[in-house]
């Protein structure tokens, strides 16, 4: 009874010691990289949604075909998603496929089923100013086992080889790239013989995900000068291509068109404007401008407030009826 009893206390002690050197390594690594990100998050604190990059991860393919489940690329899009939105300094907007449910509920509020203003409108989504995709290019997974007396552990080590990129949908230009490469190491198993198997199992996946997860959001938020950089010289490339509109004027002559657009031409933000047909007392006219729709729509509603009244705004067409 006694031997028995000595030999279990060796294998258990054995045990602890295979689990816990595993376990030390991989929180020193987590500590490491939450410290990392906990930095990374101070960039940005305390600033506003409408302040911050507007930012989409688009997809992340997956270009190799031993990377275990299908859906393994959509789950790191999905957790690097998470992870940039909690960095505070970008606006995550949803994945283009992951849109339905907001357009089920315009639709809905849409076909006179909700009250006033309760329901979104059609139009006022945001479009993202940075677009984020993700490539799985190498996926490795090596198992090794170590054995000491009647103890076997197994372990496993999954590497994964991936590159980032950050794309302007503005310019269609590349912002920055980046290829990472990054292992997850965990014990899958430990064996007693003669005892029977423990409990199998493989977080090393996980962990090397993670680990993808961290490089990614780190490189990306490291990258906030660059992408604002960018930003600042798309947004006067388009301020100098200006902004176009169709207004359909309802209700007109030649002489009341002919005066509509001369008082457009006199707001200094107007740079053109041009009739481009007159039929059945609609004319047609087509307007570019540096400044928003909205800030048109106001300049008509007040400066020409006793002839004109707008009726409709619909994908940048505005409708408007002359009195």
């Amino acid at each position: 009874m006694t031997h028995k009893l000595i030999k279990t206390a060796v294998i258990l002690t054995l045990i602890a010691g295979f689990v816990n050197t595993g376990a030390y390594a991989q929180k020193e690594k987590d500590d490491k990289t939450s410290t990392k990100l906990v930095a990374v998050k101070e960039k940005c604190k305390g600033l506003p949604l409408k302040q911050r990059i507007r930012m989409r991860v688009d997809r992340f393919n997956v270009t190799t075909n031993r990377a275990g489940a299908a859906d393994f690329g959509a789950n790191l899009a999905t957790h690097l998603e998470d992870a940039l939105q909690n960095i505070n300094c970008f606006f995550m907007q949803a994945k283009l496929d992951n849109l339905q449910d907001s357009k089920r509920e315009q639709d809905f509020g849409n076909s006179n089923n909700t009250t006033g203003k309760s329901s979104p409108k059609s139009g006022k989504m945001n479009g993202a100013q940075v677009i984020a995709t993700g490539e799985v290019t190498e996926y490795n997974d090596e198992q090794s086992n170590t054995k000491m007396f009647m103890v076997s552990k197994g372990s496993s080590t999954v590497k994964i080889g991936f590159t980032i990129q950050l794309k302007d949908p503005q310019t269609g230009g590349m912002i920055d790239s980046k290829p990472f490469t990054v292992e997850g190491k965990a014990g899958s198993r430990v064996t007693v013989y003669g005892q029977g198997r423990g409990s199998s199992n493989n977080p090393a996946v996980e962990d090397a995900m993670q680990h993808a997860i961290n490089e990614a959001a780190e490189f990306i938020a490291d990258d906030i000068d660059k992408i604002n950089e960018e930003l600042g010289v798309s947004k006067s490339m388009a301020a100098d291509e200006g902004n176009t509109t169709v207004i359909d004027l309802k209700n007109t002559t030649f002489m009341k068109a002919k005066n509509f657009l001369n008082t457009l031409k006199s707001n200094p933000k107007v740079k053109d404007a041009s009739q481009t047909r007159l039929q059945d007392g609609v004319a047609t006219i087509e307007v570019n401008f540096n400044s928003s729709t909205d800030d048109l729509m106001e300049f008509i509603s007040s400066k020409m407030e006793n002839s004109c009244e707008i009726t409709g705004q619909d994908n940048g067409v505005i409708t408007v009826l002359q009195k």
